[in-house]
């Protein structure tokens, strides 16, 4: 037969039951904050991704999908990000011609787990337009260590490589003037040690090779006589004196005889 509670156990019972409710409004009240916060940090961070000029992603191997894209993936490929995220722009359809074999070499890399912290080449943008891209990788590892995706950023290169391409040509271009004028240049570094000469340079004190000055001392081919006035005007050029811009010395000539 069913024992009968009397008044004071059914109180006792009630006062446990009111404070495990509390405890359960309790935790559902920090369990809402912990969400709402997380939910903050989500939009700030979606915030900092989305404003970032580079593309953010996550890509799972060995598929190939983008498991997350961020928004400015349209600034750095041409393509939307939704584009990447519902497969219907695949990396490997939009590399450039001259840059499959490389990235078929890499992709198999990749598969093994061999990930290097940067790749550079060139797609084709949604006009057709060749666009150079940095790529920074990071791996993701399971437990057994095998890889299972890989994260990082990408970014648009193409009027960098543009700019060295150009101080490329321009180096060429002044190389070249360098060494076909009639008049002597010579470079000597910090430590007034020559760092390069022209040819004509070499004719005018009467040397055969250039390795019969790079590297050696500006004082071994000076003039005695004109020897600290060459130092005061190199010191004078190397703190950046106006003054300095123009020099007139005598030099000696392999031979021993003197120049100018």
């Amino acid at each position: 037969m069913k024992k009968t509670k009397n008044r004071e156990e059914l109180l006792i019972e009630i006062d446990h039951l009111k404070s495990k409710c509390f405890e359960l409004e309790k935790d559902i009240t920090a369990q809402k904050k912990v969400d709402q916060k997380l939910k903050k940090s989500e939009k700030v961070y979606k915030k900092i991704i989305n404003g970032s000029r580079d593309a953010i992603y996550k890509m799972t191997i060995p598929s190939g999908r983008y498991s997350f894209m961020s928004s400015s993936a349209k600034e750095v490929f041409g393509y939307d990000a939704d584009e990447f995220m519902d497969n219907s722009i695949k990396v490997n359809e939009i590399i450039a011609p001259d840059w499959k074999e490389y990235f078929k070499e890499k992709w198999g890399d990749l598969i093994k787990g061999k990930v290097p912290i940067f790749y550079e080449y060139q797609i084709v943008d949604n006009h057709g337009e060749l666009r150079w891209i940095h790529q920074w990788n990071r791996a993701v590892f399971n437990k057994d260590k095998k890889i299972i995706a890989i994260e990082g950023s990408c970014r648009d290169i193409t009027e960098q490589k543009k700019v060295l391409e150009y101080l490329k040509e321009s180096e060429k271009h002044f190389r070249s003037m360098f060494q076909n004028t009639t008049a002597g240049y010579f470079f000597i570094d910090n430590d007034g040690l020559f760092q390069e000469v022209n040819k004509a340079w070499l004719d005018l004190y009467k040397f055969e090779n250039f390795e019969d000055v790079i590297g050696k001392h500006f004082a071994t081919v000076q003039q005695l006589d004109d020897l600290e006035r060459a130092k005061d005007f190199v010191e004078g050029i190397r703190n950046g004196n106006m003054g300095y811009m123009n020099g007139d010395f005598s030099r000696k000539c392999k031979d021993g005889s003197i120049g100018y």
